[in-house]
C-alpha cells in the first residue's frame, strides 16, 4: 500500500447556515485554499458526485448530505463542466424514492444534472487491497472522468465516525454491502481493512464534507443533529478524516478506518495541514460519540463476554411500525418479526453490524451500552 503524503491540506472554512450563497461562498473558499478548482475538475470532464443518501430522510434530520450543500457544489462544478450526474445507492431503499424525500430530486430538476442509481454491472478492480482485489461496481465508474465525495459529518454505531472514507462504501450497490458485513462479523477493524479497500479502488478526486449540521450520539441515522458550522475539504480521504477527527476531540485509536490505516502504514502519524480556520479556534466541546464496541478485548474474552461487555441493539416496540426493514437487512438473520410481539431478537447471533439501527426508518432501535463496557477501553 503506498504511503501518502503525510503533510496533505485539509481546508476548513466557517459556514452557519445553509443559505444558498454562503454555502457557495464556503466551497469556493475552501477549494481555493487547495489550490483552486482546476486541480480537481477540467472544463468539459464528466463528473459524478457521490452523496451520502442512507436513506429518504428529510434534510433537516442531518442524516444525508444536505440538498442546500449538493446544490452549491453543482453549481461550482458547473463554472467548469455541466456534464454531471449524482450518484449513490443506498443499502435499502430505492435512490430515487429518496431523492424525492430528501430534496435531491428538485435540486437534480432545477439545476438540470442526472441522478444515477448504482448497480452491479461491472468490477472494479484494487490491486493494492488488503483483504480484496475486486469488487462489484457500476459501470458509471468508467465513464466518468472525476468524482467528488460528498458526505456528512456523523456519528456511526460501529465506525464512530462516517465521514470521507465510510461514504463510498456507497459505491458498493445496494444490499451486496451486507456481505461485507458479515464478513468482517463483529471485528471492527475487519471491516475497516474492506472500507479502506473499496476507497482506494477509486479514490475520489475530491472530498467535500457537510459539517453545517453534522450528528452526534447514535449515529448514522438515529442520533441528534447538531449545528457545527464547517465545511471541510481534502484531496485525501484519509487526511481529511483524521483532520475532522482531531476538530472534534477524537483520538485516531477511536476511530476503526483511521486506526486501522495507520497501521498499514507501519504506525506512521496520520498529519495533516489545516488551511483557513485555526484549528484551535474550531475545535468542538464535548461532541457525543456513539455507544462502541471491541476495543482492546483478546479473542477468547470477547467470545465470551461479548453479551455482556458490548454495546447491543435495543427494539423499542413503542416506535416499531413493523415494517421489517431491520429483518431484512440484517446480515447475521438474528431477527424476526412476531405480530403483536415485534421484533424477536437472537442476541447470539449478532455481529453488532448494526445495520438495523442505521436502516430502521423510525428510529425504533436504539443501542446500548452495557455497564461492563467499561473493560473493553
Amino acid at each position: 500500500m503506498a504511503t501518502i503524503n503525510m503533510m496533505e491540506p485539509v481546508a476548513v472554512v466557517r459556514c452557519s447556515s445553509y443559505e444558498p450563497d454562503m454555502v457557495q461562498a464556503a466551497l469556493q473558499h475552501s477549494v481555493d485554499l487547495l489550490g483552486g478548482l482546476d486541480s480537481f475538475l477540467k472544463s468539459g470532464e464528466r463528473l459524478m458526485l457521490k452523496v451520502s443518501c442512507l436513506n429518504d430522510a428529510a434534510p433537516e434530520r442531518a442524516v444525508t448530505t444536505h440538498p442546500s450543500f449538493l446544490r452549491a457544489v453543482i453549481r461550482l462544478a458547473k463554472t467548469r463542466t455541466h456534464r454531471i450526474v449524482v450518484a449513490d445507492s443506498p443499502g435499502y431503499v430505492s435512490f430515487f424514492g429518496a431523492c424525492k424525500k430528501n430534496g435531491y430530486a428538485e435540486v437534480a430538476a432545477q439545476e438540470r444534472v442526472e441522478l444515477v442509481e448504482l448497480v452491479a454491472d461491472d468490477t472494479r478492480d484494487c490491486p493494492q487491497g488488503v483483504l480484496y482485489k475486486k469488487f462489484p461496481s457500476s459501470s458509471l465508474l468508467r465513464q466518468v472522468d472525476r468524482i467528488w465525495n460528498l458526505p456528512k459529518l456523523k456519528t456511526h454505531a460501529l465506525m464512530t465516525l462516517t465521514l470521507a472514507v465510510k461514504n463510498m462504501f456507497g459505491l458498493i450497490p445496494g444490499t451486496l454491502k451486507m456481505g461485507y458485513h458479515l464478513r468482517a462479523g463483529t471485528d471492527k477493524m475487519l471491516f475497516a481493512k474492506i472500507l479502506i479497500d473499496i476507497f482506494r479502488a477509486r479514490p475520489p478526486d475530491l472530498n467535500l464534507v457537510d459539517g453545517i449540521v453534522g450528528m452526534e450520539g447514535n449515529g448514522p441515522s438515529a442520533g441528534t443533529p447538531r449545528a457545527l458550522g464547517l465545511v471541510v475539504a481534502g484531496a485525501d480521504g484519509f487526511s481529511t478524516d483524521a483532520a475532522i477527527a482531531r476538530l472534534l476531540g477524537v483520538p485516531v485509536s477511536r476511530v476503526p478506518v483511521l486506526a486501522t490505516y495507520q497501521s498499514l502504514q507501519k504506525g506512521e502519524p496520520l498529519e495533516m495541514e489545516i488551511r483557513g480556520e485555526s484549528s484551535a479556534e474550531i475545535l468542538v466541546p464535548h461532541f457525543r460519540l456513539p455507544a462502541v464496541g471491541r476495543g482492546g478485548i483478546p479473542d477468547l474474552a470477547y467470545r465470551i463476554g461479548k453479551r455482556w461487555m458490548l454495546p447491543r441493539p435495543v427494539f423499542l416496540r413503542r416506535l416499531c411500525d413493523g415494517c421489517k426493514v431491520c429483518v431484512e437487512v440484517c446480515p447475521a438473520h438474528c431477527l424476526n418479526y412476531e405480530e403483536g410481539r415485534g421484533i424477536r431478537f437472537r442476541e447470539p447471533d449478532c455481529i453488532r453490524c448494526f445495520c438495523c439501527q442505521e436502516m430502521c426508518p423510525s428510529r425504533a432501535i436504539d443501542v446500548k451500552k452495557p455497564r461492563l463496557s467499561l473493560f473493553s477501553k
